[in-house]
């Protein structure tokens, strides 16, 4: 097991965000906002620091059924409600263990509140507007 710290990651930098192409409609290759989605508590994402795209997208079974956003850490941190958490996953022994982990949170609830569904699609649409290209598109060939 590694012992990972919890980092600050800095404005500039990326993450990676992994889409199911089973959440986009066949042949439409634009980034609809209801791909960003909370898993666990939270949107899951890859830094840049520890990571790839590639490396991001191969992460689960089965990569060329994902796509690969690509974000800004400080435009993330611009949308009200959302902060970003650098969150290594340190696996036990069977495990992956992801040092590049990162959570983005405040899509679902809040500390103190749990959204309205307004908010919630208001935030994806702001995530939809600044984070509307692929890194790795849908259906690319994988590495």
């Amino acid at each position: 097991m590694n012992d990972w710290p919890v980092e600050e990651i800095p404005n500039p930098d990326s993450l990676f965000y992994r889409v199911s192409v089973g959440w986009l409609k066949p042949g439409d290759l634009r980034v609809a906002p209801g791909v960003f989605r909370e898993n666990k508590g939270a949107i899951s994402s890859d830094w840049e620091k520890y990571s790839t795209a590639a490396q991001t997208r191969s992460r689960q079974g089965r990569p060329e059924r994902f796509a690969v956003i690509r974000m800004i850490a400080g435009s993330v941190r611009e949308i009200d409600g959302l902060t970003i958490l650098h969150s290594p996953i340190q696996g036990a022994v069977g495990q992956i263990d992801n040092r590049a982990h990162t959570s983005i949170l405040g899509l679902e609830s809040t500390a103190s509140t749990k959204p309205s569904l307004g908010r919630k699609e208001k935030i994806r649409t702001e995530l939809q507007k600044r984070f509307g290209t692929w890194e790795i598109e849908p259906n690319a060939p994988t590495e």
